[in-house]
C-alpha cells in the first residue's frame, strides 16, 4: 500500500457515522440465540473460505426494508452466492476472488445480508430479491492491525443504504477486535463506493487510471 496512506487520518468512532447515518435505522441485538444451527456458523463449510476461518456471531439489523440478518456464508448459500455475485457482473468476479494469500495467518470472513424473514421487494415491486441482498468480506491480518474488506449489494437494491449499513457493520468488528486500520481497494468505475467511502469519512487515494485506495484509521473503545 502506498505510503501516503500513512499519513495521519481523522479517527472515526462508529457512534459518529451512526449519527450522520440518514434513512438507516442501525438497532443491532445478538442473534446467536435464536438461529438455527446451519445459520448459526458451520465456518468449515463456509462459501470461498479455508476451512479454519472463524464464523462471527450472526447480528439483526434494522433496514429500509425491516429487519435484515447479516451472518456467515456457509455451504447452504452456494447457489445463493452464485447468484448474488452473477448479479453483480464484473464486480461479482472480484467478490469471488477476494482474499489475502494464503499461509499469511489472516482471519478471512464472508458474510451475507440476508432478509428476515424473506421474501425481500426490489424497488420496482415486481419481483422478489434473491435471498442474498448483500456481501461484506474481511481479511484481518495476523497481527490484527488492519483488515482488507470488499462489499457489494445486489444491484437491484442500490439508493437504500444498504452499503452503509454493511460499512457501520465492518467498523463494528473491526473496534470489537481492536483493530486499527479499515483499508479496501475500488477498481475503475465504481463512483458508488467512493461516494459511500467518502460519507463514511475514509481518506480516498485515487490512481490516475481511476482506481482508488481507501483508508480509515479507527480508535479502538476505551482507548483516548
Amino acid at each position: 500500500m502506498s505510503n501516503q496512506l500513512n499519513d495521519p487520518m481523522p479517527i472515526l468512532l462508529t457512534d459518529r457515522l451512526s449519527a450522520a447515518s440518514a434513512g438507516v435505522a442501525l438497532r443491532v441485538v445478538d442473534a446467536g440465540a435464536g438461529l438455527d444451527a446451519g445459520h448459526a456458523g458451520a465456518a468449515a463449510s463456509s462459501v470461498g473460505m479455508p476451512a479454519a476461518a472463524p464464523a462471527t456471531a450472526p447480528r439483526l439489523l434494522d433496514s429500509a426494508f425491516g429487519t435484515l440478518m447479516l451472518r456467515s456464508l456457509v455451504a447452504a448459500d452456494a447457489a445463493a452466492h452464485a447468484d448474488f455475485l452473477q448479479a453483480l457482473g464484473e464486480r461479482g468476479r472480484r467478490m469471488r476472488g477476494f482474499a489475502l494469500p494464503s499461509g499469511n495467518g489472516a482471519t478471512q470472513m464472508r458474510l451475507g445480508l440476508t432478509p428476515v424473514p424473506a421474501p425481500v421487494w426490489t424497488r420496482a415491486e415486481t419481483e422478489p430479491a434473491a435471498r442474498l441482498l448483500g456481501e461484506l468480506c474481511v481479511s484481518i491480518d495476523r497481527s490484527r492491525v488492519a483488515a482488507e474488506f470488499a462489499l457489494a449489494v445486489r444491484p437491484a437494491l442500490h439508493g437504500y443504504g444498504l452499503g452503509r449499513l454493511l460499512v457501520h457493520c465492518l467498523l463494528d468488528l473491526c473496534l470489537l477486535r481492536r483493530v486499527t486500520l479499515a483499508c479496501a481497494s475500488v477498481p475503475t468505475g465504481s463512483p458508488a463506493m467512493l461516494a459511500l467511502a467518502h460519507g463514511c469519512g475514509f481518506q480516498i487515494l485515487r490512481a490516475a487510471d481511476g482506481s482508488a485506495q481507501l483508508a480509515l484509521m479507527l480508535r479502538p473503545r476505551g482507548v483516548r
